[in-house]
């Protein structure tokens, strides 16, 4: 699969799920977010900084089987469905490369200006 097919895959699928254990700022969810396709994730790392439970995904506490069960049993209402896709579209303008490293040589300097 070529991968300037994946946006079409994104917006044409309900969720988007990641539940691993480790991710910094995952940017499969930077990438569904964008396209406006909610997610179901775990809480952990880097992930509920991209999520807004209940507004652009779910998220869901890490190794709860049954949390995650639940979770993709709620998440196959149609209601909640609509409303994630409505509200899941994020701007990722603040986790850009640029803007990550403005901001991180930004803080470096501070903290090096107070020595």
């Amino acid at each position: 699969m070529a991968h300037n097919a994946l946006p079409s895959y994104y917006q044409i699928a309900d969720y988007c799920i990641l539940y691993s254990g480790y991710e910094g700022l995952s940017h499969v969810l930077l990438e569904s977010l964008s396209l406006g396709t909610p997610v179901i994730a775990s809480d952990k790392g880097g992930n509920p900084e991209v999520v807004r439970h209940g507004e652009n995904g779910l998220l869901v506490p890490y190794r709860e089987v049954d949390a995650l069960i639940r979770t993709l049993q709620e998440a196959q209402q149609p209601a909640l469905r609509t409303w994630l896709r409505q509200q899941a579209r994020l701007d990722a303008t603040p986790f850009a490369w640029e803007t990550l490293a403005q901001r991180t040589l930004a803080l470096l300097e501070s903290v090096a200006d107070q020595r």
